[in-house]
Parts: structure tokens; sequence; C-alpha cells
């Protein structure tokens, strides 16, 4: 049954709705939650439309009832007068009656991949009706600040994450080309589920709760990497890069590790320290920036550029020039270019300590 009343403030519907942007996943979720609490859990199947033009369709089914049940929920997906102008102006106007009369047992959402067009008229005419009169915003959030938001629904959750697992978890998800909302209130609930009544979300959960092809391997790979380790990169690259999607993701991660070690090492170059530093480089605590610090320490900048250079080259090798290039090659390459390194900073050392 519905709880809600359609009662018409200024001219707003109780029972229409618009959710749009670039997250697809969000905006169904939405879509789902929205029809679940305005039917009180007993939602019925809705009828869902995709794109069609034909105002008539839309009409019958907000004026049609279903033969078992007098509810009826409506998903009209990218409606098209909401980002072109309308060609059938009579048949427009038709639709819009029919939702200014619908009973309180009917409830219209309408969905959009990008933004609807505000300067249209049928779009303005729209807006009139929504219950907020605006719409929902549903985006993809920036990689940079997905991190926080994990732990910020870890903490409304009333768990604990310790400062070990929110470096995996700043890693892990800021290295990630797209974060959905869903995604990681997912992540959460099965981190949750795993750490039953324990208040404390240890690695071992974290772990287990993010997406397989990000676990823990990577970090210690990337380690490996950086420290030249050729017997570490050549035993364990199969284990982690094993098809195109774990390749595409995890090399991302080593993207963005060798761009911050870069970007720690130009801040450090033009002497900008404490909270100027952290902000530029998008961190938010003094231990983030220490950790990447120590990475630093191990690796020249002529090796970052490097690394980034050849890994471009990689990329572009593979994906534009459709050639079937091994990332092994690579990550090998650079260890023995790791090896000559550390074997040039120990002999200056030692001559240095000769000197003395």
């Amino acid at each position: 049954m519905v709880k809600e009343t359609n009662s018409e403030i200024t001219g707003r519907l109780k029972n229409c709705f618009l959710f749009y942007g670039n997250d697809s996943v969000l905006i169904q979720s939405e879509c789902r939650k929205k029809i679940h609490s305005y039917f009180s859990g007993q939602e019925p199947q809705p009828v869902v439309f995709n794109g069609t033009e034909d105002y008539g369709e839309y009409i019958q089914a907000i004026r049609g009832q279903s033969l078992f049940t007098s509810d009826t929920a409506i998903i009209i997906n990218n409606p098209s007068f909401l980002i072109k102008a309308v060609k059938d102006e009579k048949s427009f106007d038709g639709l819009l009656e029919a939702m200014r009369k619908m009973p309180d047992s009917t409830l219209v959402l309408m969905t959009l991949s990008g933004k609807p067009d505000r300067r249209l008229k049928a779009a303005k005419q729209i807006s009139a009706l929504l219950a907020d009169g605006k719409g929902q915003e549903c985006n993809l959030l920036k990689p940079q600040k997905a991190p926080e938001e994990l732990i910020s629904i870890f903490t409304m959750r009333h768990k604990r994450v310790p400062f070990d697992v929110r470096r995996l978890i700043t890693d892990t998800v800021s290295a990630w080309s797209e974060v959905s909302l869903p995604m990681l209130q997912s992540i959460v609930d099965k981190a949750c589920l795993l750490a039953g009544d324990k208040q404390e979300i240890t690695m071992e959960v974290m772990q287990d709760a993010l997406p397989r092809y990000m676990g823990q391997q990577i970090f210690r790979f990337c380690d490996e990497l950086i420290a030249g380790n050729a017997e570490y990169i050549l035993e364990n690259t199969r284990h982690i890069f094993t098809d195109v999607s774990r390749e595409v993701m995890s090399l991302g991660f080593l993207s963005s590790r060798f761009r911050q070690i870069k970007m720690f090492k130009e801040l450090k170059k033009n002497r900008i320290t404490g909270k100027e530093r952290l902000s530029l480089m998008g961190l938010h605590s003094p231990w983030q920036l220490n950790q990447i610090e120590k990475e630093a320490d191990r690796i020249s900048e002529g090796a970052v550029d490097w690394f980034l250079n050849e890994l471009f080259v990689f990329q572009y090798r593979n994906r534009v020039e459709s050639e079937s290039l091994n990332v092994l090659d690579l990550f090998l390459r650079f260890c023995a270019r790791q090896k000559r390194y550390k074997e040039r900073v120990a002999l200056s050392r030692h001559r240095f300590h000769r000197i003395r």
C-alpha cells in the first residue's frame, strides 16, 4: 500500500521523480529504493520504457492499472523531451495532463544518462512537476575522494578502521578509474558481514571485502618492483595480471603510485612542505605522505620518468596499434635498471666511506 499522498505543492507531485548523471548503477539503485519506500516494501513490478518517444504509451501506462493490483510503478529511461525540443507538443501536453491527474497509487520515475537541458521548455515543465523541483544527480565519485567516502560509511556503521587498513583503502580505491557509491556500499556490507560483532575492520577482512582483482598482492608487487626484485616479479606477474581487466586495473594502480612519487619529488625540489604539499598531492594525512616519502627514497626521479614513459608506450602499442606485448618484459627491464641504480648508489657510498 502507498503511505504517501499525492497532494500538490506549488504544482509539484509527490509521486514524480528524476534521477540523472553518469553513474548508471547508482541511478538504478535509487530507482529501486524509491519504489520500495513509496510502496512500503510491497512494490509492484515496474513498467519500463527505454528511450521511446511514443507519448501515447506513457499516457496509457500512467492511466492504466494492473489486473492484480492498483499500484503502478513506471520507469522512463532517457526520455527525449529532457535533452531535445519536443516535436509533437500536443501529445506532450497530453502526457503532462496525465501526470498531473495520476492517482497516488501510480509512481513515475524518469532516468537520464547525463544532465537534462534545462533551457528546453519541456524540461522546465517536467521540473515543475517533480517532487523536489529539480531531480537527483547521481554521479560517479572522484577517485581521490572515494577512500574518505568509504571510511565515512564504515564510521556510520560504527566500525573502526585502523591506519594500516586506511592505507590499503586509499591505495586501492584512489587508483580506480571509476568509483560508484553502490560499489563502496557493497564493499562495506561485505566487510561488516565478515567482521561480525567486532568493531574493528582488520586487514584480513578488508582484503577479502575488496574486489579480488585488487587484492593485497598488487601492493607487495609494487614494493618489489621498486626494489628491482626481478626474481619475485618473474614468479608473480602471471598470478596478478591474469586477464585484460585485471591488467588494466593493476597497471592503473602502478601508474597512480609512480605519479604520486613523481609529484612528491617535484614538490621536494621546489621546497614545498607541510600542509601545502598534502593539499597539492590530494592526501588527507601526514601518515600517507610519509609512506610515499619512504617509497620515493628508494627510486630515482629518472627511473620514475622512465617507467611512466615506457608504460605509456606499452599501453599505446597494445590498445591503439593492437600489438600483443607482454607486460612482464616491461617489468624486467625496469628491474634491470633498478639493479644498476642500486649498484651505482652502493659504489658511491663505498667511495665516500673510503675518502673519510
